[in-house]
């Protein structure tokens, strides 16, 4: 350590060290009021990373409180485009696109009847349904597909005590609606059974 002697008094360039614990030292020189202490240096924080882990860290000189870290880049939001295609693997799925993904039904309708009337109970894109005649139902997509190209699988819930068993039949009639026909598979009259369906394709 370079230092002076003035009137008695002997002056040392500050040699003080930052740390975790306190030490009294052992050097006896003096500093003065307008001395300079090393507290930060020139050196950019650390970039953050997703999933990393903290760390105490090994540097001898302390952060500015205006300091910034550099921060990683979020991976972009999947496009329709991509979710449709369904290959891309370095995009993140956002909530309001994950139904453009092929494996993703598009709607569902669980219809019940009361005298003759069709309810959509519970559904999902689903805008309406109309009553087409006894055993026939008509649902009308809230969001369209693309065209009349898609798959609907059905099931029916028996409840009228004649019927041994009931079967349904569905049409795309368009990319915005189609219809469902149910009928006593014994029988072959159209008859009115609870409806559970769901949707698949492209919208």
């Amino acid at each position: 350590m370079a230092f002076t002697k003035t009137a008695g008094v002997e002056y040392g360039t500050p040699a003080i060290t930052l740390s975790t614990t306190a030490a009294s030292g052992s050097n006896q020189t003096a500093i003065r009021t307008d001395g300079q202490l090393i507290a930060f240096d020139a050196v950019d924080p650390t970039t953050l990373s997703s999933g990393g882990s903290s760390s105490v860290g090994t540097a001898a000189v302390a952060s500015r409180r205006d300091h910034a870290h550099a921060i990683f880049t979020v991976t972009a939001a999947a496009t329709q485009a991509q979710m449709e295609a369904a290959s891309v693997t370095d995009a993140y799925v956002s909530p309001g696109r994950i139904k453009y993904d092929p494996g993703v039904f598009k709607g569902f309708a669980y219809i019940t009847f009361s005298g003759g009337t069709p309810t959509a109970t519970d559904s999902q894109n689903v805008s309406s349904i109309a009553d087409k005649g006894t055993g026939e139902t008509r649902i009308y997509w809230d969001t369209d597909f693309d065209s009349a190209n898609y798959i609907v699988i059905g099931n029916t819930r028996q409840v009228e005590s004649t019927s041994t068993s009931s079967l349904l039949t569905t049409n795309q009639v368009s990319e915005a609606e189609m219809d469902v026909i149910t009928y006593n598979s014994t029988s072959g009259v159209a008859i009115d059974e609870v409806l559970m369906l769901a949707a698949w394709g492209l919208q």
